[in-house]
């Protein structure tokens, strides 16, 4: 008997877990769905934006496994507690929760799979993206470039016009340094806009420029011009941020600090990033230019940096473990949840699994921004939503058994 009712608790559980994860992904991907969709009728090929699609879709999954194991649970509890099955499982003397087994090997093996989407898919999804985006070639890069907003894609050059029919971009304004520092402003009524190889030709008509040149500071206006861009997908550059590192990098990093810690060599342990932006925010603080920081001023600013960038690592690295054990948190939590709410109608769990999840997340990213901030501990602050739901969710079995 034992054995026909974890059949059929499991059966219905997966059945509300695979329903739930397909309407929460849909609901999750909208957006990007809809990007995906604007991009294909700008021109760009079809074959590239489903491959953005598959290695950004995967991410959403950090999201849609732990809801969709909340949900699932609060329904299905729900059901059998309304439906009066609970308690008839009780007045045959079956032990509730021995029941449970497959759903929390099922949980068990779901914390398993987040920990490794949060360490290694999501991170990789994300150099993959823009590894696409620099191959790409240049004229189709140049179909997503939208009117109406400042494109700064192209090193040293922003671009901005009103409207486009095509390749005919309409009240166009092209902004860049001249060499003394100076900013050149060109304006035309119209520009037609191509592509050769790696390089973007601006056919332009009724053109206005202004300053002329370092020589001559006085605006000109001509005819017909053409103006080149060159390199453009070369100038385009990533910088991998905290999130983008598997967690092996991580590791290496953090181990990497606390080397350079040992041997007093704060400059070493921080990427070339990491120390300008030491630097921007000790300039800030003093009210001068970074450049006129001397050099104790900037070793001052880089070790005062060293703690601040290993704690980021660290708590980033903790994050990814804790958003990983949610899944089977959740179940846990769940079970009790329904059985309490014990109401036919779904609308009660499914309130109770966006409130959960809404402050669930909330308290994580909050907890992120702390990051930068290591006397707080925030790699171990970041434990604390999971370490509730797991203790709520003990505190509530224990009761209802």
């Amino acid at each position: 008997m034992l054995s026909i009712l974890q059949k059929y608790i499991s059966k219905s559980y997966l059945s509300a877990w695979f329903l739930g994860m397909v309407v929460l992904s849909f609901v999750l991907s909208i957006g990007l769905l809809v990007k995906a969709t604007q991009l294909v009728v700008k021109g760009l090929p079809a074959e590239l934006v489903l491959r953005f699609l598959a290695v950004s879709l995967p991410e959403s999954l950090t999201f849609t496994i732990p809801l969709a194991s909340l949900v699932s649970a609060l329904l299905l509890f729900g059901r059998l507690s309304a439906d009066g099955e609970i308690s008839a499982m009780r007045a045959c003397g079956v032990n509730i929760w021995k029941l449970l087994t497959p759903l929390l090997a099922f949980g068990a093996g779901l914390t398993a799979l987040s920990i490794y989407i949060n360490s290694e898919v999501a991170p990789t999804g994300s150099l993959k993206r823009h590894d696409l985006l620099s191959v790409t070639r240049t004229k189709d890069l140049v179909k997503m470039l939208e009117p109406g907003h400042f494109i700064r894609d192209f090193n040293g050059v922003d671009l901005w016009f009103e409207s486009r029919d095509g390749d005919l971009l309409k009240n166009l304004l092209i902004l860049e340094k001249t060499k003394n520092g100076a900013t050149r402003e060109t304006r035309c009524e119209e520009a037609d806009l191509t592509t050769s190889n790696n390089v973007i030709v601006l056919d332009m008509r009724n053109v206005r420029i202004t300053p002329f040149s370092d020589s001559q500071p006085g605006t000109a206006t001509v005819g017909h011009l053409k103006h080149t861009i060159q390199n453009t997908v070369q100038q385009r550059t990533f910088r991998r941020k905290v999130g983008d590192l598997t967690n092996e990098e991580l590791r290496a990093r953090i181990a990497e600090i606390d080397t350079c810690t040992l041997t007093n060599a704060p400059a070493a342990a921080l990427t070339e990033d990491e120390r300008l932006s030491a630097e921007r925010g000790a300039a800030f603080a003093l009210g001068k230019p970074p450049d006129a920081l001397n050099d104790e001023q900037r070793q001052s600013a880089w070790e005062d940096a060293v703690p601040r960038v290993r704690s980021n690592l660290l708590t980033e690295l903790n994050r990814r473990f804790a958003l990983g054990m949610a899944p089977l948190a959740f179940i846990l939590l769940g079970m009790p949840l329904g059985i309490r709410t014990s109401r036919r109608e779904s609308n009660i769990g499914i309130a109770i699994s966006l409130g959960v999840m809404l402050l669930y997340y909330a308290f994580m990213i909050a907890t992120k921004s702390l990051a930068k901030y290591p006397a707080l501990f925030p790699h171990l602050i970041i434990w604390t939503p999971t370490a509730f739901c797991a203790v709520l969710a003990a505190v509530l079995i224990r009761k209802n058994q």
